[in-house]
Order: C-alpha cells, then sequence, then structure tokens
C-alpha cells in the first residue's frame, strides 16, 4: 500500500481505538429532571473517585450477564403506589440520583427493549447501590 493510504487509515484507526476506550469515560455532569439532581458516571479511575457521587443517595450499575458493565440504559422510577418521579437514560454504567428517602419502584430497560423492574428503598444516610444485571444481554 502506498503511504499516502496508510497514514489515513492509521490515523482512523486511533480515533476508532480511542472512542472504544473512552466509551464508559466520557465527561460525568450533574444533570436535573424535575429538580432532581442525577448524573450518568462511566467506571474510569478518575470517575470513581470523584467525590461528586458519594453525595448521591441512589447508585444504579448496570451490567450485562457476564457482569460487563453496560450503557444504553433509561431508568424510570416512580412511587410504590404509582406516578413517575425520575426519568433518563444514561450512556454510561453508572447512574446516581439524588432521591429522598422512601420506597421506589424502579424500571431499567437497556438497549431499548431488556427490561429490570424491581423496588428500591433509599435510606436517611449513606448511599444505596444495585447492580442492575441484564441476564439476556451477552457481554
Amino acid at each position: 500500500m502506498n503511504a499516502n493510504i496508510l497514514f489515513p487509515l492509521a490515523t482512523i484507526a486511533l480515533l476508532i481505538g480511542g472512542i472504544a476506550d473512552n466509551a464508559f469515560s466520557a465527561p460525568e455532569q450533574e444533570q436535573d429532571y424535575q429538580g432532581i439532581r442525577y448524573a450518568c458516571a462511566g467506571v474510569s479511575e478518575e470517575s470513581r473517585g470523584d467525590p461528586r457521587w458519594q453525595h448521591y443517595p441512589a447508585k444504579f450499575v448496570f451490567a450485562a450477564s457476564g457482569g460487563d458493565y453496560l450503557g444504553d440504559v433509561t431508568v424510570t422510577v416512580g412511587k410504590v403506589m404509582g406516578g413517575t418521579l425520575f426519568e433518563a437514560h444514561c450512556q454510561s454504567p453508572w447512574m446516581l440520583v439524588d432521591l429522598p428517602p422512601g420506597q421506589y419502584r424502579v424500571d431499567a430497560v437497556a438497549k431499548q427493549s431488556h427490561r429490570q423492574s424491581f423496588s428500591f428503598a433509599v435510606g436517611g444516610s449513606g448511599q444505596t447501590e444495585r447492580v442492575v444485571r441484564f441476564p439476556d444481554i451477552t457481554s
């Protein structure tokens, strides 16, 4: 191959590799849904050590059947008796939500069609973490 073709191909390969490596480590931003703060976060060492995430009472960690981290998840949180309090989509495998203490019903939908529903309790102090595994999505 001639050098005029190799250079652009090598550049594209490096860019694609960088995108794949950074898929779950994009800059995290705190956001708001109808007065409820939340953040989608990656699992890079920098993100895991970010002190902002410790202050969120609810943490959802999304995983495929084999345990690999999973992004592209929509989460809806409602009161046990019905009604939606919160809804957001995350491309990252962590979702942190500033929910007040209480009992909730959570629906998580991965890749637009794989659903997990469960009850979730937030206490008055600390952080409650729930790993949401999607058994029908393989790594």
